[in-house]
């Protein structure tokens, strides 16, 4: 019986020590348990996928959720500011302590941890996926949850999530964008609460410049998006008072899948899965104007919301980073191709029609527009000018540039950008090459015009040739004389 017994205990563990090995755990990690390679955990309704997923063409390894019918559609990232080289030598483990690591296989160096201290006093800790994309520990017994993805959000608002404050826990749940499609790292961009406590969001670069508000909350609606009051897609949720100031969502349809994404170009998205053509659609963006976005296309770079492509750098400048603007990201703005030299040498180009940047130094001249642009070259640091009833300057990098279209903004209110020299002269060559292509196009539409009129009159005189009809001149010029049966079918 004793030999039966330890034959049990033993096949129980070695059960147990293949399963650790081995990482299956469906929609569960258990202590010793880990995940590796291409191994995944799938939430209890098949709706939400965790594991290993490198973003685009990069060749670095990250923890995330995803949604199973999309692994594009990438919800919560772990070790954002901490990828990994490969997935098959890296392992997320449920730790003995409770908590999940992020770790090299055969090492003790943690590379990302949930830092739960209550996973501690529990020695039944279970990792589980939940069917709201929710990533929980909890105690196994009582139920209690120790610690979740949803109180540590990447740049995605699922329904059920919570965003805003808690006074009490000190917890302070916001949207912050990823760097590129690429680089699910914390970016320039965050969605917050109002710190203030009124019941409205901001979209943030840098956490400082507020570009966009939701507008406040009336119980309803967020009064900056009207059309909220035909939606009804959701629920929304709030919770507001002197220690929490929180709202949350629900999707009607629980079967639909929605959700709120903080995209890379600082525009908060609205997306829902199309199950028929297997895509997730976008079905609004905000600021509905992408220009609106602030500093959209960084230094030296113009938005122009009429072109497919928003940013294009100002003559003269290329972008900071090729491979960051293939991307999408042009919060890096532009570099001069020249660098400016100080001096007489120094000119000036036209940006017509372009918002100028914000807080110019503005100045008193009374030679106007002349004497503001000697001002300008007088001061080193100045890089651009503009007059219009008065004289302003503007000093380093030139940000929030946006074209206003080809109807606004008459030459006299006009930016005017300083460059090198060497840069009026290729903009002066390209205008002649222009001005040229111009009359070589005009002279070749007149001559296209004229070979297709002569073959006209030749088909129509060949054609009357053969009806007995002949040209005669007639006083230098020729003339079509009808043959006798024509003139007779006329009269």
């Amino acid at each position: 019986m004793a030999r039966v017994i330890a034959l049990c205990i033993s096949v129980f563990f070695l059960l147990l020590t293949f399963s650790a090995r081995t990482g299956v755990a469906d929609d569960s990690l258990f202590r010793g348990q880990s995940l590796s390679g291409g191994q995944t955990m799938v939430s209890g309704g098949g709706k939400f996928e965790l594991g290993f997923f490198a973003p685009g063409n990069a060749s670095k390894y990250y923890i995330g959720i995803w949604y199973k019918v999309s692994k594009k559609t990438v919800v919560w990232v772990a070790n954002r500011e901490k990828p990994v080289a490969s997935a098959s030598s890296s392992e997320l483990r449920l730790a003995e302590d409770g908590n999940l690591v992020l770790r090299l296989k055969d090492s003790k160096n943690q590379i990302w941890s949930s830092n739960s201290s209550s996973s501690l006093a529990s020695n039944s800790t279970v990792a589980v996926l939940l069917d709201d994309g929710n990533l929980v520990l909890k105690d196994n017994i009582s139920s209690d949850t120790l610690w979740q993805s949803f109180d540590h959000p990447t740049n995605t608002w699922l329904p059920g999530a919570k965003l805003g404050y808690n006074k009490s826990t000190g917890r302070d749940r916001f949207l912050t964008s990823w760097r590129n499609p690429e680089d699910p790292s914390p970016g320039m961009f965050t969605l917050e609460i109002d710190p203030n406590g009124v019941d409205q969001f901001y979209l943030l670069r840098d956490r400082r410049h507020r570009y966009w508000t939701t507008g406040v909350w009336t119980g309803e609606i967020f009064t900056a998006i009207p059309e909220m009051r035909s939606n009804y897609f959701f629920n929304f949720s709030h919770v507001s008072n002197m220690i929490v100031n929180e709202f949350s969502f629900y999707v009607r349809d629980s079967a639909a899948i929605h959700n709120f994404m903080l995209d890379f170009t600082g525009e908060m998205k609205r997306q829902k899965w199309d199950a028929e053509a297997k895509v997730m659609l976008q079905f609004c963006s905000l600021p509905r104007d992408p220009c609106d976005v602030e500093g959209r296309c960084g230094p030296f770079g113009s938005c122009n919301n009429f072109s497919s492509d928003p940013c294009h750098c100002l003559q003269g400048f290329n972008p900071r980073s090729s491979n960051e603007w293939t991307l999408g990201d042009h919060t890096g703005g532009c570099v001069r191709r020249t660098p400016l030299r100080c001096g007489e040498r120094d000119g000036f180009l036209v940006l017509s029609s372009t918002q100028p940047p914000a807080n110019p130094v503005r100045m008193s001249t009374i030679g106007g527009r002349e004497e503001c642009r000697t001002a300008c070259l007088r001061n080193c640091s100045c890089t651009a000018y503009a007059y219009h009833s008065e004289c302003s300057i503007w000093q380093g990098d030139l940000v929030n540039l946006k074209y206003l279209g080809s109807s606004n903004g008459a030459k006299s209110g006009a930016i005017y950008l300083r460059v090198d020299a060497s840069e009026l002269a290729e903009n002066d060559h390209k205008k002649r090459e222009n001005k040229a292509m111009i009359v070589v196009g005009a002279v070749s539409g007149v001559a296209a015009i004229a070979v297709v009129v002569l073959l006209l009159a030749l088909r129509y005189r060949k054609g009357a040739t053969k009806k007995g009809d002949k040209w005669v001149r007639v006083n230098g010029r020729f003339k079509l004389q009808l043959s006798l049966r024509e003139k007779e079918r006329i009269e």
